[in-house]
Protein backbone atom coordinates (compact mmCIF):
# COMPACT_ATOMS: atom_id res chain seq x y z
CA UNK A 1 0.00 0.00 0.00
CA UNK A 2 1.16 3.54 -0.70
CA UNK A 3 0.97 6.01 2.21
CA UNK A 4 0.86 9.75 2.47
CA UNK A 5 2.32 11.11 5.73
CA UNK A 6 0.55 14.06 7.33
CA UNK A 7 2.86 15.86 9.80
CA UNK A 8 6.40 14.94 10.82
CA UNK A 9 6.56 14.67 14.58
CA UNK A 10 9.11 12.46 16.30
CA UNK A 11 6.60 9.61 16.66
CA UNK A 12 6.00 9.52 12.92
CA UNK A 13 9.68 9.79 12.05
CA UNK A 14 11.09 7.34 14.60
CA UNK A 15 8.37 4.69 14.82
CA UNK A 16 5.59 4.69 12.27
CA UNK A 17 7.40 5.65 9.06
CA UNK A 18 10.05 2.94 9.62
CA UNK A 19 7.22 0.48 10.34
CA UNK A 20 5.51 1.36 7.07
CA UNK A 21 8.68 0.86 5.07
CA UNK A 22 9.82 -2.32 6.85
CA UNK A 23 6.44 -3.97 6.22
CA UNK A 24 6.86 -3.73 2.43
CA UNK A 25 4.70 -0.64 1.98
CA UNK A 26 5.66 2.67 0.41
CA UNK A 27 5.59 6.33 1.38
CA UNK A 28 4.93 8.37 -1.75
CA UNK A 29 3.81 11.73 -0.31
CA UNK A 30 4.70 13.82 2.75
CA UNK A 31 2.94 16.94 4.06
CA UNK A 32 4.58 19.27 6.57
CA UNK A 33 4.46 22.95 7.44
CA UNK A 34 8.23 22.73 7.93
CA UNK A 35 9.57 22.79 4.38
CA UNK A 36 13.16 22.01 5.36
CA UNK A 37 12.19 18.96 7.40
CA UNK A 38 9.61 17.85 4.86
CA UNK A 39 11.95 17.96 1.86
CA UNK A 40 14.66 16.16 3.88
CA UNK A 41 12.48 13.17 4.78
CA UNK A 42 10.73 13.10 1.40
CA UNK A 43 14.12 12.76 -0.26
CA UNK A 44 15.20 10.01 2.17
CA UNK A 45 12.15 7.81 1.44
CA UNK A 46 11.68 8.72 -2.21
CA UNK A 47 8.43 10.63 -1.67
CA UNK A 48 7.04 13.89 -3.01
CA UNK A 49 6.91 16.79 -0.57
CA UNK A 50 3.83 19.00 -0.18
CA UNK A 51 3.14 22.11 1.89
CA UNK A 52 -0.45 22.15 0.58
CA UNK A 53 -2.47 19.28 2.09
CA UNK A 54 -5.42 19.67 -0.27
CA UNK A 55 -3.08 19.32 -3.24
CA UNK A 56 -1.43 16.24 -1.71
CA UNK A 57 -4.78 14.54 -1.21
CA UNK A 58 -5.35 14.60 -4.98
CA UNK A 59 -2.40 12.21 -5.45
CA UNK A 60 -2.95 8.48 -5.96
CA UNK A 61 -1.70 7.01 -2.62
CA UNK A 62 -4.24 4.79 -0.87
CA UNK A 63 -3.83 5.64 2.83
CA UNK A 64 -2.99 8.65 4.96
CA UNK A 65 -1.10 8.36 8.23
CA UNK A 66 -2.06 11.41 10.32
CA UNK A 67 -0.02 12.46 13.36
CA UNK A 68 -0.78 16.18 13.35
CA UNK A 69 -1.44 18.26 16.48
CA UNK A 70 -4.56 16.93 18.21
CA UNK A 71 -6.87 19.81 17.32
CA UNK A 72 -6.25 19.18 13.59
CA UNK A 73 -7.14 15.47 13.67
CA UNK A 74 -10.78 16.10 12.72
CA UNK A 75 -10.03 18.55 9.89
CA UNK A 76 -7.23 16.52 8.33
CA UNK A 77 -8.99 13.15 8.66
CA UNK A 78 -12.21 14.49 7.14
CA UNK A 79 -10.19 15.87 4.22
CA UNK A 80 -8.47 12.51 3.68
CA UNK A 81 -11.73 10.54 3.85
CA UNK A 82 -13.40 12.98 1.48
CA UNK A 83 -10.63 12.19 -1.01
CA UNK A 84 -11.27 8.46 -0.58
CA UNK A 85 -8.14 7.69 1.45
CA UNK A 86 -8.01 5.07 4.16
CA UNK A 87 -6.72 6.67 7.38
CA UNK A 88 -4.50 5.56 10.23
CA UNK A 89 -4.97 8.33 12.81
CA UNK A 90 -2.95 8.90 15.95
CA UNK A 91 -4.75 9.17 19.27
CA UNK A 92 -6.80 10.89 20.53
CA UNK A 93 -9.22 10.43 17.63
CA UNK A 94 -10.56 13.97 18.04
CA UNK A 95 -11.27 16.39 20.89
CA UNK A 96 -15.07 16.08 20.72
CA UNK A 97 -17.51 13.18 20.55
CA UNK A 98 -19.48 14.90 17.80
CA UNK A 99 -16.40 15.11 15.57
CA UNK A 100 -15.40 11.51 16.27
CA UNK A 101 -18.90 10.30 15.42
CA UNK A 102 -18.90 12.29 12.19
CA UNK A 103 -15.58 10.79 11.05
CA UNK A 104 -16.85 7.31 11.92
CA UNK A 105 -20.00 7.88 9.88
CA UNK A 106 -18.08 9.20 6.85
CA UNK A 107 -15.71 6.21 6.88
CA UNK A 108 -18.63 3.78 7.16
CA UNK A 109 -20.59 5.43 4.36
CA UNK A 110 -17.58 5.39 2.03
CA UNK A 111 -16.41 1.91 2.95
CA UNK A 112 -13.02 3.24 4.04
CA UNK A 113 -10.83 2.02 6.87
CA UNK A 114 -10.39 4.56 9.67
CA UNK A 115 -8.13 3.13 12.37
CA UNK A 116 -6.71 4.66 15.56
CA UNK A 117 -3.07 4.25 16.57
CA UNK A 118 -3.38 2.26 19.79
CA UNK A 119 -0.20 0.27 19.25
CA UNK A 120 -0.57 -1.69 22.49
CA UNK A 121 -3.31 -3.77 20.88
CA UNK A 122 -0.34 -5.52 19.25
CA UNK A 123 1.52 -6.32 22.46
CA UNK A 124 2.19 -10.07 22.22
CA UNK A 125 1.08 -10.68 25.82
CA UNK A 126 -2.54 -9.98 24.87
CA UNK A 127 -2.84 -13.24 22.94
CA UNK A 128 -2.00 -15.10 26.13
CA UNK A 129 -4.33 -12.90 28.21
CA UNK A 130 -7.28 -13.44 25.86
CA UNK A 131 -6.72 -17.20 25.75
CA UNK A 132 -6.59 -17.43 29.54
CA UNK A 133 -9.77 -15.39 29.89
CA UNK A 134 -11.62 -17.35 27.18
CA UNK A 135 -10.71 -20.65 28.86
CA UNK A 136 -12.00 -19.34 32.19
CA UNK A 137 -8.64 -19.79 33.90
CA UNK A 138 -9.16 -16.65 36.01
CA UNK A 139 -12.85 -17.14 36.60
CA UNK A 140 -15.07 -14.09 36.31
CA UNK A 141 -12.96 -10.96 35.72
CA UNK A 142 -13.48 -8.48 38.55
CA UNK A 143 -10.76 -5.85 38.09
CA UNK A 144 -8.56 -4.61 35.26
CA UNK A 145 -6.03 -1.94 36.17
CA UNK A 146 -3.26 -0.13 34.36
CA UNK A 147 -0.85 2.74 34.83
CA UNK A 148 1.33 4.61 32.35
CA UNK A 149 3.42 7.10 34.24
CA UNK A 150 6.76 8.81 33.95
CA UNK A 151 8.43 11.95 35.20
CA UNK A 152 8.60 14.83 32.77
CA UNK A 153 10.42 18.12 33.32
CA UNK A 154 9.54 19.27 29.79
CA UNK A 155 8.24 22.82 29.34
CA UNK A 156 5.13 22.25 27.24
CA UNK A 157 4.43 25.98 26.91
CA UNK A 158 6.80 26.34 23.96
CA UNK A 159 4.66 24.33 21.52
CA UNK A 160 1.09 23.27 20.76
CA UNK A 161 1.42 20.76 23.62
CA UNK A 162 1.02 23.72 25.99
CA UNK A 163 -2.12 25.23 24.42
CA UNK A 164 -5.40 23.98 25.87
CA UNK A 165 -7.54 23.97 22.72
CA UNK A 166 -4.77 22.47 20.57
CA UNK A 167 -3.80 19.53 22.79
CA UNK A 168 -7.03 18.89 24.70
CA UNK A 169 -5.34 17.47 27.80
CA UNK A 170 -2.09 16.52 29.47
CA UNK A 171 -1.19 13.04 30.69
CA UNK A 172 -4.67 11.78 29.85
CA UNK A 173 -4.26 12.32 26.09
CA UNK A 174 -0.56 11.47 26.16
CA UNK A 175 -0.64 8.09 27.90
CA UNK A 176 -4.00 7.79 29.66
CA UNK A 177 -5.93 7.04 26.48
CA UNK A 178 -3.71 3.97 25.94
CA UNK A 179 -4.55 2.66 29.41
CA UNK A 180 -8.26 3.25 28.81
CA UNK A 181 -8.16 1.51 25.44
CA UNK A 182 -6.37 -1.50 26.94
CA UNK A 183 -9.13 -1.79 29.56
CA UNK A 184 -11.86 -1.43 26.92
CA UNK A 185 -10.11 -3.97 24.68
CA UNK A 186 -9.93 -6.57 27.46
CA UNK A 187 -13.52 -6.16 28.68
CA UNK A 188 -14.70 -5.96 25.04
CA UNK A 189 -17.41 -3.52 26.04
CA UNK A 190 -17.73 0.11 27.03
CA UNK A 191 -18.12 0.99 30.71
CA UNK A 192 -21.42 2.09 32.17
CA UNK A 193 -19.81 5.14 33.74
CA UNK A 194 -16.80 6.54 35.54
CA UNK A 195 -15.54 8.88 38.23
CA UNK A 196 -12.20 10.67 38.05
CA UNK A 197 -9.84 13.08 39.75
CA UNK A 198 -7.04 15.08 38.14
CA UNK A 199 -4.22 17.34 39.28
CA UNK A 200 -3.83 20.28 39.11
CA UNK A 201 -7.60 20.37 39.63
CA UNK A 202 -9.56 22.23 36.98
CA UNK A 203 -6.75 22.49 34.42
CA UNK A 204 -7.17 21.12 30.89
CA UNK A 205 -3.50 20.20 30.69
CA UNK A 206 -3.18 17.83 33.64
CA UNK A 207 -0.12 16.29 35.27
CA UNK A 208 -1.94 13.32 36.79
CA UNK A 209 -5.24 11.47 36.32
CA UNK A 210 -7.00 8.76 38.37
CA UNK A 211 -10.05 7.15 36.74
CA UNK A 212 -12.37 4.43 38.05
CA UNK A 213 -14.63 2.75 35.47
CA UNK A 214 -17.90 1.06 36.41
CA UNK A 215 -18.58 -2.06 34.37
CA UNK A 216 -21.46 -3.22 36.54
CA UNK A 217 -21.94 -6.55 38.33
CA UNK A 218 -18.92 -6.02 40.62
CA UNK A 219 -16.59 -5.39 37.67
CA UNK A 220 -14.28 -2.41 37.93
CA UNK A 221 -11.35 -0.90 36.07
CA UNK A 222 -8.75 1.61 37.21
CA UNK A 223 -6.64 3.78 34.89
CA UNK A 224 -3.79 6.04 36.03
CA UNK A 225 -1.72 8.40 33.90
CA UNK A 226 0.92 10.75 35.24
CA UNK A 227 3.82 12.97 34.33
CA UNK A 228 4.95 13.15 37.94
CA UNK A 229 5.78 9.54 38.86
CA UNK A 230 9.39 8.58 38.04
CA UNK A 231 10.02 4.93 37.16
CA UNK A 232 6.31 4.24 37.18
CA UNK A 233 5.02 0.69 37.70
CA UNK A 234 3.54 0.60 34.20
CA UNK A 235 1.87 -2.80 34.48
CA UNK A 236 -1.40 -4.20 33.22
CA UNK A 237 -3.19 -6.35 35.80
CA UNK A 238 -6.24 -8.57 35.28
CA UNK A 239 -7.76 -10.01 38.45
CA UNK A 240 -10.43 -12.71 38.43
CA UNK A 241 -12.24 -14.78 41.02
CA UNK A 242 -9.67 -17.59 40.70
CA UNK A 243 -6.42 -15.79 39.96
CA UNK A 244 -4.57 -12.94 38.30
CA UNK A 245 -2.37 -12.02 35.36
CA UNK A 246 0.17 -9.22 35.57
CA UNK A 247 1.95 -8.05 32.43
CA UNK A 248 4.98 -6.23 33.74
CA UNK A 249 5.96 -3.03 31.91
CA UNK A 250 3.05 -3.42 29.49
CA UNK A 251 2.55 0.30 28.92
CA UNK A 252 5.47 1.33 26.76
CA UNK A 253 6.45 2.09 23.17
CA UNK A 254 8.49 -1.12 23.00
CA UNK A 255 8.11 -4.68 24.27
CA UNK A 256 10.20 -5.50 27.33
CA UNK A 257 7.75 -7.43 29.48
CA UNK A 258 7.13 -10.55 31.50
CA UNK A 259 3.81 -12.23 32.26
CA UNK A 260 3.13 -13.32 35.83
CA UNK A 261 0.20 -15.68 36.28
CA UNK A 262 -0.57 -16.65 39.86
CA UNK A 263 3.13 -16.42 40.70
CA UNK A 264 4.43 -18.19 37.58
CA UNK A 265 6.52 -15.94 35.33
CA UNK A 266 6.81 -16.30 31.55
CA UNK A 267 8.85 -14.39 28.97
CA UNK A 268 7.13 -12.23 26.37
CA UNK A 269 8.55 -12.34 22.82
CA UNK A 270 9.84 -9.01 21.52
CA UNK A 271 8.06 -7.62 18.48
CA UNK A 272 7.79 -4.24 16.77
CA UNK A 273 4.23 -3.29 17.72
CA UNK A 274 4.10 -0.48 15.16
CA UNK A 275 5.12 -2.80 12.34
CA UNK A 276 2.44 -5.28 13.40
CA UNK A 277 -0.07 -2.44 13.51
CA UNK A 278 0.76 -1.37 9.95
CA UNK A 279 0.54 -4.97 8.72
CA UNK A 280 -2.91 -5.34 10.29
CA UNK A 281 -4.08 -1.96 8.94
CA UNK A 282 -3.07 -2.97 5.41
CA UNK A 283 -4.34 -6.52 5.91
CA UNK A 284 -7.49 -7.88 7.56
CA UNK A 285 -7.77 -5.36 10.40
CA UNK A 286 -8.42 -8.01 13.05
CA UNK A 287 -6.78 -6.31 16.04
CA UNK A 288 -6.40 -2.65 15.16
CA UNK A 289 -8.68 -0.09 16.82
CA UNK A 290 -11.46 0.88 14.41
CA UNK A 291 -13.40 4.12 14.16
CA UNK A 292 -16.11 2.99 16.60
CA UNK A 293 -13.39 2.15 19.12
CA UNK A 294 -12.12 5.69 18.54
CA UNK A 295 -15.54 7.16 19.35
CA UNK A 296 -15.66 5.20 22.62
CA UNK A 297 -12.10 6.27 23.47
CA UNK A 298 -13.02 9.91 22.89
CA UNK A 299 -16.06 9.53 25.14
CA UNK A 300 -13.97 7.86 27.86
CA UNK A 301 -11.29 10.54 28.00
CA UNK A 302 -13.75 13.44 27.74
CA UNK A 303 -15.96 11.81 30.37
CA UNK A 304 -12.97 11.53 32.70
CA UNK A 305 -12.12 15.20 32.19
CA UNK A 306 -15.74 16.22 32.80
CA UNK A 307 -15.98 14.05 35.92
CA UNK A 308 -12.77 15.52 37.35
CA UNK A 309 -14.01 19.08 36.82
CA UNK A 310 -17.55 18.43 38.05
CA UNK A 311 -16.57 16.10 40.90
CA UNK A 312 -19.23 13.52 40.13
CA UNK A 313 -20.02 10.17 38.52
CA UNK A 314 -20.56 10.40 34.75
CA UNK A 315 -22.38 7.84 32.61
CA UNK A 316 -20.96 7.08 29.20
CA UNK A 317 -24.41 7.62 27.67
CA UNK A 318 -24.28 11.16 29.03
CA UNK A 319 -21.08 11.85 27.11
CA UNK A 320 -22.13 9.98 23.97
CA UNK A 321 -25.49 11.75 23.93
CA UNK A 322 -27.41 8.50 23.62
Amino acid sequence: MEFGIVSLGSHAINRVMPAILSSDNKITAIYSTDRQKGTKYAKEVGAEFFDDLEKMMHKDFQAAYISSPNYLHYKFTKLALTHDKHVLLEKPMTLSVRESKELHDIAQQKGLRLSIGFHLRFHPSLDYVREAISKGELGEIRLVSGQWSHFSSRNFNDSWWGVDYMVGGGSIVGTGVHVMDAIYNIFREEPKGLIATSYPKGRTIDDHFNIIFDYGESRTAIAISSRKIPDGNNDLVIQGERGYIRVKNFFSTSVDSKIETNGIIREVPKVDMYREEIKDFVGKGLKIANSYDGVISTAMHLGAQFSAKEGRYITLKEILGT
